[in-house]
């Protein structure tokens, strides 16, 4: 072969090399595109800072992961338009690593490529796409090909490979094959099933299935859910699970993106001390205050009037003074631990009254519903501060907060004015979300319940609507925790009020959909009742079991300017736990929905989405960057080997190619020593004529002692593995 010859074959194999490296760092570049959901334009290539632009990027998935499953991930300020630059360079340094891949003329190197692809979707639950997978692959099958062939690769092999890949697209595409595979009742059954055993695994067992009304009985568990210890007993509702929508017999979570959507608000509200899920405790404190300060008013006033009082009252008006000025004037918390043990660990539960939970660890907020445990296998132990009593007493406590906002002044003005500001916008939210019925659940219940209300514009009074609601189950519903509704699906409803009997699960479904028939904003929720047989058991301090079988589900209510409130209409369960007068404190009821408020206040300032971001995304970017330093050295330390082996081979690789076959003769025999390879008779007469002798050697002896080497370096790695599965074998022996 002439010189000219081998020039143009060199520069066809670069060509090669070339197109092989673009296939491979584009094919990587879409694939992590498509693993973290970032949309690329190539007009946006050369748009944005580069550090600007990985921020970009970061915060474009925090989004993404935020509106897909609610994965709360903190956000950077100063981030650019776009991370079009960012992606360039990358797809760029990829290009150069898979020059180095090629030339390293070694397979292992393209795990970088798989292993990246193969373990990101698990962790961060997207996938690549098809295209993007196929061009990976085509760019990793033809390295390969170029590696085995060396300079001998032929453009068949290119069009065969981009033939075969374009096929496997045609048959995977996904209206062909994904939509006929993975839609199949059967396979999205199995998903289900899957996903149920996963989490039951992770978790525990839920005794009352999370909203799922297709159970024709109540299940009898025995043993022990959670280790409660309180400082003052009590009866209480410990909310796990909450029902925020209907849907055939079912109930659902709100769509992640919901929750999400209502983090800057909800971020916000924090300025006017106000969290949905801490409500109840917080009209409780600015009552409390109210008192303590109209107590000081009242002894005030009539020190002045009547100096001489205190000689004329009697020991027991100062003892029940004393008395109810220290029960005022106390905090009134109540301590609870909760120490999981055969209990959903997924959930957080806790009572209504809780008074703040930011000093929880590892929980996840899902707006004002529920919370949950972030760690692998949910929350197992946990403590926080509660308010006395204020399920009991909520109609009271409601009465008690609207006349107080035409009563009070100076600090407890201050507060309530503050409350109700936030408590205006949290209010408007509720009733866009949580009084929605479809047409057919309307129907059904409307010849029960009479025409319905416009739910845009007002509502029946609380009072009313509670006592509908609960003599309806009381004269007509038979609890039963066998053999309830025949139908927990579409007709769910309509079956149910057919024959209405069931047990708590039921019960409290039909009656969330008949509050909101009502215009009132109401949850189904799940999760556990302490009652008067437990409160009679359990000591102050003390640890106390509480059993699978107090697992409860029950309706919730929002009252407008108060809370969210527990409605009981399963009369077993009403006689178990502490329940409100209906007869104190409803008479300032109101029935008007937040659409007719006239003038608004002002929204707070931080919901504002024109500002860099909100307290949500001012993050410390310490724990990023720290990241990022080790990502990089690894990653360096990676490239650095990939040269050092891509250097070496390659040297050795010329050394064995050059065009004087004499010398390269020598080079292999050289390299055979050095690695102490034993080679054959005709090797070593070949290595010495090749370096001691006259003679001039053929290309025919150098294909041998490059065959013989690659045998040698296979044998090699046969006796290693072979010798590691015989010293294992050993060790299991010893």
């Amino acid at each position: 072969m002439s010189l000219e010859q081998k020039k143009k074959d060199l520069i066809i194999q670069r060509i090669y090399s070339t197109a092989i490296a673009i296939l491979l760092s584009v094919g990587m570049c879409a694939c992590l595109l498509d693993i973290f959901g970032i949309g690329f334009q190539p007009r946006d290539a050369f748009k944005g800072g580069y550090r600007g632009g990985l921020l970009y990027l970061w915060n474009s998935f925090a989004d993404l992961k935020g509106n897909m499953d609610y994965t709360l991930i903190d956000k950077f300020k100063f981030a650019s338009e776009s991370g079009g630059l960012f992606i360039t360079i990358t797809a760029i340094l990829l290009f150069l690593m898979s020059l180095l891949v090629l030339k390293s003329r070694r397979y292992a190197p393209f795990l970088i490529y798989v292993v990246p692809v193969v373990i990101l979707p698990f962790v961060v639950k997207l996938g690549p796409q098809a295209v993007s997978i196929l061009i990976l692959s085509s760019g990793i099958i033809l390295g390969i090909l170029r590696i085995k062939f060396k300079d001998n690769m032929s453009i068949w092999q290119f069009v065969s490979v981009g033939l075969i890949a374009l096929l496997v697209f045609v048959i995977s595409d996904a209206s062909l094959v994904k939509g006929k595979l993975y839609s199949t009742p059967v396979s999205a059954d199995l998903n289900k099933r899957l996903e149920e055993k996963v989490k039951t695994l992770r978790y525990g067992e839920n005794p009352l299935g999370e909203g799922k009304l297709n159970r024709k009985s109540r299940d009898k568990i025995s043993g022990s859910a959670m280790e409660i210890t309180m400082t003052k007993p009590e009866t209480m509702y410990l909310r796990g699970y909450v029902g925020d929508k209907y849907n055939q017999g079912k109930w659902e979570n709100l769509p992640a993106r919901e929750y999400y959507h209502k983090l800057p608000l909800t971020e916000s509200l924090k300025d006017f001390d106000f969290n949905p899920l801490t409500q109840l405790s917080r009209v409780a404190m600015i009552e409390n205050a109210s008192s303590e300060l109209s107590e000081q008013s009242d002894k005030a006033s009539a020190s002045k009037s009547a100096p001489n009082s205190k000689a004329n009252s009697t020991p027991d008006k100062k003892a029940k003074s004393n008395s109810e000025s220290k029960s005022n004037s106390a905090s009134k918390s109540n301590q609870i631990e909760i120490r999981n043990k055969d209990a959903s660990s997924l959930y957080v539960y806790h009572p209504y009254e809780i008074k703040e939970f930011d000093s929880l660890k590892d929980i996840k907020n899902w707006g004002d519903s529920f919370l949950t445990g972030e760690k692998f296998n949910g929350a197992k132990n946990y403590k926080y501060d509660a308010i006395d009593g204020q399920t009991k007493k909520w109609t009271e406590s409601y009465g008690k907060l609207f006349m107080m906002e035409d009563e009070s002044s100076g600090e407890v003005k201050s507060q309530l004015d503050k409350y109700f500001v936030a408590e205006s916008y949290s209010n408007v939210d509720i009733y866009e979300k949580y009084i929605e019925l479809s047409t057919n659940d309307v129907l059904a219940l409307q010849p029960i319940l009479g025409e319905p209300k416009d739910p845009k514009r007002e509502h029946m009074g609380y009072k009313d609507a509670i006592n509908r609601v609960q003599s309806y189950f009381k004269d007509n519903a038979v609890y039963t925790e066998k053999g309830g509704a025949e139908k927990a699906n579409a007709e769910f409803v309509k079956s149910f009020l057919a024959a209405p009997k069931g047990f708590d699960s039921q019960f409290a479904s039909i009656a969330t959909l008949m509050f909101r028939y009502y215009g009132i904003p109401a949850r189904y929720v799940e999760g556990y009742i302490v009652g008067h047989d437990d409160v009679s058991k359990m000591r102050a301090n003390k640890p106390y079991e509480l059993p699978l079988e107090n697992a409860h589900a029950w309706t919730e209510i929002y009252v407008d300017g108060y809370g969210w409130v527990p409605v009981e209409v399963t009369e077993k369960f009403a006689e178990m736990v502490a329940q409100p007068d209906l007869e104190k404190g409803l008479e300032n009821d109101t029935t008007l929905n937040p659409y007719d408020k006239p003038n608004p206040p002002e929204r707070p300032n931080k919901n504002n989405q024109d500002e860099d971001y909100s307290s949500l995304q001012q993050t410390n970017y310490l724990p990023l960057w720290i990241a990022l330093f080790i990502l990089a050295l690894v990653l360096a330390f990676i490239i650095y080997k990939i040269i050092l082996i891509c250097l070496g081979k390659l040297s050795w690789h010329r050394a064995f190619k050059q065009e004087d076959v004499n010398s390269g003769i020598s080079a292999i025999y050289q390299y055979l020593s050095l690695k102490n390879f034993c080679p054959t008779e005709k090797a070593v007469e070949i290595g010495n004529k090749a370096s001691y002798s006259l003679s001039r050697c053929d290309e025919g002896e150098r294909d041998y002692m490059l065959r013989l080497l690659r045998e040698l370096k296979r044998e090699s790695r046969a006796k290693m593995f072979s010798r590691f599965i015989r010293n294992k074998k050993m060790e299991s022996k010893g």
